[in-house]
């Protein structure tokens, strides 16, 4: 490269970072990237593919780089409906650039997904995470099963809306046995959907088994997951793996069980939910798996690890330190992903200091924490649908479905709680704040916990 052409590189980026750390405001930005591209991208013939790629802050600098990405999405986004922005001289070698520099496919896998199998959080999320990546332009799969029967108890549920069709069969072996997969593919808002069907082992999202059948369980999900990419030549840039159930998807790639086929692929830990009891813990029978042997300095361990199922190095599953002696899917995703992240900055903090996986959560450097989006607009929609944004006709109405009240009664305090009943969603707030509530309302207090749209718990104080 030219000293003229390193000179100008170097111009570009000093005027780029001053103008990405001093305004927020696209309008700004785009004033001064026109500026840059009329006198010195178009007068010096400079590659702006080639500009982005040896930018030094791009790598070097995490919150700039993600902060010239977001000029650039936001302006992806506003082209269909601002034609100004659209008539820009240098949109389209920006829209090259971002194709060029796009993450590539990106695929979920997940035990739950929206409102097919979601029975927590975890499914919502990612269905509005993965609609999300769509209309900021990626390419997005999601991966999950097609359990027998969901949590209405309805076992056709994906012929309903006709979005879905079975494609193919094809086997999965773990150990000596075969499983049976049916696949049912479809798109629904631009994210490209791969129902997994075994009715032996997806049978429902509340099915249970012994530790036998869990670990089978979640091995023939994470070798189903990787050998649908394979059948229909798919290579993912990125794999996102989510809680447990999925936690062993990363450790068939880095075995080497599919060989190189994900070589350049990256994997990335989702954690939802890390709690003990949340967390599968597989607890080993004495009369399962085979035995393995950790040695200590005057000290032998013998127990089993059901190697001969999941195949995979036995230290990845279990800890030999631990006490008691089980598998665990979650150490195994953080013993072979490349990064990991969370729902929420604090949720984070908090793992890393009370988890009993927290040696393995700190050997990553700077690991994700973000609380989770919320698509106003379609909460908007729903709340309209219901109660038509009415603050008093909202609260009739839930006084009337889980209290048994004719008419509204605003001398009660009413508070509804959405999500399990955990530390991690902030219940103790609720119960720090009941002295003085119960003052100030005279003891007139309701409290109403909802899960997925079904009473959990509800009281009258």
């Amino acid at each position: 490269m030219a000293l003229y052409q390193t000179i100008h590189y170097n111009d570009i980026s000093n005027i780029l970072i001053k103008a990405i750390r001093s305004t927020n405001h696209l309008q700004d930005f785009l004033n001064v990237f026109g500026y840059i591209h009329e006198s010195i991208i178009i007068p010096h013939q400079i590659d702006f593919k080639l500009l982005i790629g040896l930018m030094r802050f791009i790598t070097e600098d995490t919150v700039l780089s993600c902060k010239l990405f977001a000029f650039f999405k936001a302006i992806q986004i506003s082209l269909p409906l601002n034609k100004e922005i659209a008539q820009l001289p240098f949109v389209p070698s920006l829209m090259d650039c971002m194709k060029y520099h796009s993450l590539g496919p990106i695929a979920f896998v997940s035990s739950e997904l929206g409102k097919w199998t979601s029975t927590g959080g975890q499914g919502v999320m990612i269905n509005e995470l993965s609609e999300g990546l769509v209309t900021l332009g990626e390419e997005v799969y999601v991966v999950t099963p097609y359990y027998h029967f969901n949590r209405r108890n309805s076992s056709d549920y994906l012929s309903e809306e006709n979005q879905f069709e079975h494609t193919l069969d094809f086997e999965v072996r773990i150990g000596t046995e075969y499983y049976t997969i049916n696949l049912y593919e479809g798109q629904v808002n631009g994210v490209k959907i791969f129902f997994l069907h075994n009715v032996d082992l997806f049978l429902s999202t509340n099915s249970q088994g012994d530790g036998v059948f869990t670990l089978r369980q979640i091995c023939v999900f994470a070798k189903a997951c990787l050998e649908v990419f394979c059948l229909k030549k798919l290579i993912p840039s990125l794999i996102i793996t989510n809680d447990w159930f999925t936690g062993l998807v990363p450790g068939y790639v880095k075995s080497k069980a599919f060989g190189d086929v994900f070589e350049g692929t990256k994997f990335f830990h989702l954690i939802h939910n890390l709690d003990i009891m949340y967390d599968a813990r597989i607890h080993l029978n004495p009369e399962e798996g085979v035995t393995y042997l950790f040695i200590f300095i005057k000290r032998l361990i013998y127990f089993k690890t059901l190697k001969h199922i999941h195949e995979l190095p036995d230290d990845w599953l279990v800890d030999p330190l631990w006490q008691e002696k089980i598998l665990n899917p979650s150490r195994c995703a953080l013993m072979t992903c490349d990064q990991w992240g969370t729902v929420s900055t604090a949720y984070k903090e908090d793992i890393l200091r009370t988890s009993p996986l927290a040696n393995l959560l700190k050997k990553f450097k700077q690991p994700f924490g973000f609380p989770n989006g919320i698509p106003k607009d379609l909460r908007l929609k729903s709340v309209m649908e219901v109660c038509n944004n009415d603050h008093y006709d909202a609260k009739r109405k839930t006084q009337k479905k889980y209290f048994n009240f004719n008419e509204l009664d605003d001398s009660i305090c009413l508070m509804s709680f959405i999500g399990r009943i955990t530390q991690q969603k902030g219940v103790h707030l609720i119960l720090e704040s009941l002295d003085q509530l119960l003052a100030k309302y005279s003891g007139k207090i309701q409290v109403n916990q909802i899960l997925l749209k079904k009473p959990y718990v509800f009281c009258r104080l």
